[in-house]
């Protein structure tokens, strides 16, 4: 399967991760240039509009990585790719990330997206839909968090670029949002993670600490974190309004229902065990998960 991995030129570090990461795991990888949010201004074709999507304005660093993938997929058309896997440069890899590779190309277009990776947050998914090897892939049933690892189909190439021209939205809540007739699973247990949702000493070790590579820009660079406007009233209270009544509901009847019918609530973290040798494992269950 084709892979890619986003970078932006002048974070070096992050790409020498990369190539050691799928060194690593024997993957072939093709870099991909990221667009620098302190250049939007000069690229061409970005189609990011305020108010076109589900937020009112998102911040440079937002635009740049949307745009980042943007470009991944048209990519995948302009190549006649059936498929193709994406990463972001600040993943963690896990050796089964070959095998779930293989056998999702294998199995073809039976899908739209598949993500490999863990979530932030706890979200709920189904009941297994679709069995791949070992891997039960369940549907994504809420915005999910970290777009830094997912395998798309061409269909799905052709559906997201769509569906963001013009976009205003997060990357991973736009990719992983239910749609009808959108096939957007999670692979558990995951191969893969940012490394902010690994425990931090892990992280901190497995990187010598370099924090151009454990930390993001998106975070930490004022410079691409503007301010950005609130949305009208009415927009904000209709908004409200519709995210109470969902919460109500799901507190009500929706949670045990989504449990009887054999869907979980998770963030699909990789395990402690898979991270520590032999030597650490029995503390491995006292290291916190990072906050957020």
């Amino acid at each position: 399967m084709k892979c890619f991995f986003i970078n932006l030129d002048r974070v070096p570090e992050r790409r020498a991760h990369m190539e050691k990461e799928f060194g690593k795991v024997g993957l072939e990888a093709e870099r991909f240039p990221a667009v620098d949010a302190l250049r939007i201004e000069d690229y061409d074709n970005v189609r990011y509009m305020p108010g076109a999507g589900v937020r009112w304005e998102i911040v440079k660093s937002q635009i740049g990585v949307f745009e980042s993938h943007r470009r991944i997929w048209q990519a995948v058309l302009a190549r006649d790719l059936d498929m193709a896997a994406v990463f972001e440069d600040d993943m963690f890899f896990l050796p089964d990330l070959v095998e779930l590779l293989g056998l999702l190309e294998a199995a073809g277009p039976q899908f739209d997206v598949v993500k490999l990776d863990s979530a932030f947050y706890p979200v709920p998914l189904s009941a297994p839909e679709l069995t791949i090897g070992r891997w039960p892939l369940r549907r994504i049933l809420s915005d999910s968090t970290s777009c830094g690892a997912y395998v798309l189909t061409r269909r799905a190439a052709e559906k997201l670029l769509e569906w963001s021209d013009p976009y205003c939205d997060h990357i991973d809540d736009f990719t992983f949002r239910p749609r009808p007739g959108w096939r957007a699973l999670q692979a558990e247990p995951v191969v893969a993670s940012q490394l902010s949702m690994l425990p931090r000493d892990f992280a901190n070790r497995y990187v010598d600490a370099m924090q151009t590579v454990a930390q993001s820009e998106r975070t930490v660079d004022p410079r691409i974190r503007q301010k950005v406007a609130k949305a009208p009233f009415l927009r904000r209270l209709r908004k409200e309004m519709k995210r109470n009544v969902r919460n109500m509901l799901w507190r009500v009847h929706g949670r045990r229902r989504h449990l009887a019918s054999g869907g979980i609530i998770s963030a699909s973290r990789i395990a402690p065990e898979r991270l520590y040798g032999d030597d650490e494992r029995n503390l491995a269950a006292d290291r916190p998960w990072p906050a957020g």
